[in-house]
């Protein structure tokens, strides 16, 4: 069988420590083949609702065509298990509405035996069920409904594993140092069935997100930390970054970062994920500009946080070291348009037009469709007499951006210096069309000499 598909079970089946629920009398257990999800519901009015409600679950989870492998509607003990045989086959067992809870492990063990040749060993308890409306006891007459009972104790056969005695764990450990991901979720979650570890359900999540399977990584890391209460903070900054890639609420991205630095973690990349978050998404400069102080104080060689750090302080008016940490950056050959953009915008503004041509230069090298980068070039060589050149940057603007109001504006100043009346008011007109706010500055162009 494809044992790619097996990991599916992962929320629903092989990756659920024992637990304890307490349920009215109608419950039941759905499962799917397809994607080997897993799901039982309980504490339901009727035994319809329970079957209902056991099949949405299980589609929640992942199952696509889920059937009741059990159900009742009478009250009593039941238990979920695991189980293999000499061949490797891995199955399900249930039993439902048993008088004790020993019971009910011991016959959910029997339905996958039913030979009777004790062929299933290696039981895996994942779930049990308690009546609390009371036991059910060995004369009580309402146990006697056999549309019920039918339904009572199944076995479904789940995977063929590497026969009995298989060390799982070691095998994941392996193909997780050889990198070879399809194997190592393979491993560990056969692993997990065996015996639920930290270290498997990591493992696990890990290969999925490398496979570019996010959404079922997340599950599996979600899992680990909503069921099985993990403290590691590493399960939350990777829940924090599979979260950030499939878009999950960026207040949630930054709340499992923000706990994993409050549960110990101290690696600048975690400060520098979180100082993202609140640049990009929150807008809240002083706190990412916070995260970027610890991380260059642990690592002055970082160019990516000078640059961000830069983008914060930019953001914040204070271009004096804004500039500085773009120049830190791009020594450190940190080499994007929007580095050299920035820090020739400084530039122009202070009026250094000369450093301001060559960053900007350098910004149309590196991203020659970057429309905002010509707009910028062609005023600074405007302003250092080069017409003709920064008649061609403002073409380049509006080649690739044809709405940019403010290159219209511009390349129609620099027609007027050269005589080009005609030029220089069908420019104006575009730009007037484009930003009718403009009509002040495009009056005040024509007025000059």
């Amino acid at each position: 069988m494809n044992m790619k598909r097996t990991v599916l079970l992962k929320a629903c089946l092989s990756l659920f420590l024992l637990f304890t629920i307490k349920a009215y009398s109608q419950s039941a257990v759905a499962f799917c083949k397809d994607t080997y999800k897993t799901a039982w519901a309980y504490n339901c009015a009727t035994e319809q609702e329970a079957i209902q409600k056991a099949i949405e679950k299980c589609k929640e989870e992942g199952g696509k065509s889920p059937v009741v492998v059990a159900s009742t509607s009478l009250k009593g003990y039941g238990a979920v298990y695991v189980g293999d045989n000499p061949e490797g086959e891995v199955f399900i067992g249930t039993a439902l509405a048993c008088s004790s809870a020993s019971d009910a492990d011991r016959m959910a063990k029997a339905a996958m035996d039913k030979d009777g040749e004790g062929r299933i060993d290696n039981f895996r308890k994942v779930g049990e069920f308690l009546d609390p409306r009371g036991e059910r006891t060995s004369n009580d007459s309402s146990n006697d409904n056999s549309n019920s009972k039918s339904n009572l104790y199944t076995s479904t056969p789940i995977y063929k594993s590497d026969g009995p005695g298989t060390d799982y764990e070691a095998l994941a450990e392996e193909a997780y140092a050889k990198k070879d991901f399809p194997l190592l979720e393979q491993h560990a979650y056969k692993a997990i069935t065996i015996r639920a570890s930290h270290r498997m359900y990591m493992l696990l999540a890990y290969a999925l997100a490398e496979q570019g399977n996010f959404k079922d990584a997340y599950t599996t890391i979600n899992y680990e930390i909503v069921e099985r209460k993990t403290d590691d903070y590493f399960a939350f900054i990777f829940r924090a970054d599979i979260g950030d890639k499939i878009n999950k609420p960026v207040e949630n991205v930054l709340q499992d970062y923000t706990t994993a630095i409050e549960k110990g973690a101290k690696e600048p990349g975690v400060f520098k994920s979180r100082a993202k978050i609140n640049y990009y998404s929150i807008k809240n400069y002083d706190a990412a500009l916070f995260d970027l102080h610890y991380v260059l104080r642990e690592d002055d060689k970082d160019k990516e946080a000078y640059e961000l750090r830069g983008f914060c302080y930019l953001k914040k008016n204070d271009n004096v070291n804004a500039e500085k940490d773009f120049t830190k950056a791009i020594e450190l050959g940190k080499v994007d348009s929007q580095i050299f953009l920035d820090r020739g915008e400084i530039y122009f503004e202070e009026k250094k037009y000369d450093e301001a041509e060559k960053d900007l230069t350098r910004a149309v090298e590196v991203t020659p469709k970057d429309f905002e980068a010509w707009h910028f070039l062609g005023r600074v060589l405007s302003n250092n007499k080069k017409y003709d050149a920064a008649l061609e940057a403002f073409t380049k603007s509006v080649t690739y951006f044809p709405d940019y109001a403010d290159s219209y504006l511009y390349r129609g100043q620099v027609y007027k210096i050269l005589k080009k009346s005609k030029e220089a008011d069908e420019d104006f007109k575009k730009a007037l069309e484009l930003n009718p706010d403009l009509k002040n500055e495009i009056n005040k162009i024509k007025r000059s000499k």
